[in-house]
């Protein structure tokens, strides 16, 4: 079961990239602030602020109908469904066939695909608390993974307040997950067995793709300052035409790392799907950082262009 597409992804942030600029264009002259640099220096903070909220509001209805189109052609009888509603997560929905075990999927960055597997198929499952200071807890979810796939439900979560587990609110979203926990392990007796692909081994390859993500976040912190602040400080124009150079060697130095750390995560998480490996956590955070930086390399050295 795969929970994003990268199509659809890729169109996502290209929605959410064209709310920030037509954000920026809106507001630059209202803030006196003129010309297209503006308006991307303008567009670098407002084109994140909406990405999962905008996701959410035009997807999800898309996943949904989905999902209620193929369980009716699929012959689902009565099931059980949970939708993922956090507000920090992207959307999900899943649905149980309480009388076959069979479990079907659908989420906000995969919601053309109906998918569907049976209770018996996966492993891992279990519902956890999370504990806070105090006996408290800002977050409860249920998960279970499909091969070497985890997918996770939020059931309670909050930001900064911790509520204590012996709470309504807390209690019923332990209560929400151990029922689900508890159908599918209906179905799956050996479920919750967490010795399963213990042994697998730990790629090597999904650290160095941290290593060179993190490291391109680095230069393109740097790149970033360059550009937006160093140039400003000086009035000659051999002084600014030499801090753009050092802008632009500084971003082909962040650009390959980040580069390395896509290629190297993208590659470990297609091999995941295949055989079980530890490590998978590095490669994803690997391809999401690398993916970041590019972007917004992309979206400075644009100033150059357009600025």
């Amino acid at each position: 079961m795969k929970r994003h597409n990268a199509g659809v992804i890729l169109l996502l942030i290209a929605c959410d990239l064209a709310v920030g600029i037509l954000a920026g264009i809106i507001m630059g002259p209202v803030l006196k602030i003129a010309g297209f640099k503006g308006w991307i220096i303008l567009t670098v903070p407002l084109m994140f602020l909406p990405f999962r909220e905008l996701a959410n509001l035009i997807m999800f209805p898309v996943a949904k109908k989905t999902m209620e189109k193929n369980l009716k052609e699929q012959n689902f009888g009565k099931t059980t469904t949970f939708i993922n509603t956090d507000l920090w997560s992207f959307k999900a929905m899943l649905c149980i066939d309480e009388s076959t075990g069979r479990v079907a999927y659908t989420s906000v960055t995969n919601p053309f695909t109906f998918q569907m597997v049976h209770a018996g198929e996966l492993s891992k499952i279990r519902t956890v608390c999370v504990k806070g200071p105090f006996g408290g807890t800002r977050y409860v979810f249920f998960e279970f993974y499909h091969g070497n796939n985890r997918l996770r439900f939020p059931t309670f979560r909050t930001g900064r307040q911790t509520w204590l587990i012996s709470s309504a609110r807390v209690q019923n979203a332990i209560a929400t997950g151990e029922n689900i926990c508890s159908l599918l392990l209906r179905f799956n007796p050996g479920g919750n067995d967490f010795t399963v692909n213990r042994n697998a081994p730990f790629s090597k390859t999904a650290l160095w793709g941290f290593f060179f993500s993190f490291v391109s976040v680095f230069l393109a912190v740097v790149t970033m300052i360059s550009e937006l602040y160093l140039s400003s400080v000086y009035s000659g124009l051999e002084q600014k035409a030499a801090n753009g150079m050092a802008a632009y060697v500084l971003a082909f130095l962040a650009a390959a790392p980040a580069v390395t750390g896509l290629v190297l995560g993208a590659n470990v998480i297609r091999k995941s799907s295949v055989s079980p490996v530890r490590g998978i956590g590095f490669a994803r955070t690997s391809v999401i950082m690398s993916s970041v930086v590019l972007a917004l390399l992309l979206l400075t050295m644009s100033l150059y262009l357009f600025g």
